[in-house]
């Protein structure tokens, strides 16, 4: 199994120009992939964004692009997340120091959140989802709501 290296880079974002990877963190509760809803009329669909989350994975890739032009690459790629959330703040300290870095089992689960962040990255780190070959995704209970991301190129 390959090196876990996304999940060791800390809040800094990271680009690795030699073995093309970029990679970023995001602050913030990660949010699984919302569905469609449809109007009272049913004239108008929309897919609700509470809290903007998927805004700030777009941002936050984009900042952490160095090429604009990897927008439209249509090679494989794959993709790393390590979702940190924090843990709940009725915890005693003895619970707490039990429950750090144990696997997270709630909701919304690893297939939600991933989907959200693969339609978060169309057309600002690859062209379409689609090239997406190799997904890792894991959820951990720490001290912060943080994700980090790593995209490598093929």
């Amino acid at each position: 199994m390959e090196p876990d290296t996304a999940y060791e880079m800390g809040n800094e974002k990271k680009v690795n120009k030699a073995s093309n990877t970029v990679s970023f963190t995001v602050p913030g509760e990660a949010r699984g992939k919302a569905r469609p809803r449809v109007t009272r009329g049913g004239q108008h669909t929309y897919t609700p964004d509470p809290g903007g989350w998927t805004e700030s994975v777009t941002a936050a890739a984009v900042a952490a692009r160095e090429d604009p032009s990897v927008a439209e690459y249509t090679g494989v790629v794959s993709l790393q997340v390590a979702v940190d959330r924090e843990m709940p703040k009725s915890l005693s300290k003895k619970k707490r120091g039990q429950t750090r870095y144990a696997p997270c089992l709630t909701k919304p689960d690893s297939n939600n959140v991933a989907g959200a962040i693969m339609d978060a990255l169309n057309h600002v780190l690859y062209e379409d989802d689609s090239q997406v070959y190799r997904l890792s995704i894991r959820q951990i209970w720490a001290d912060e709501h943080t994700t980090t991301i790593t995209v490598n190129y093929f």
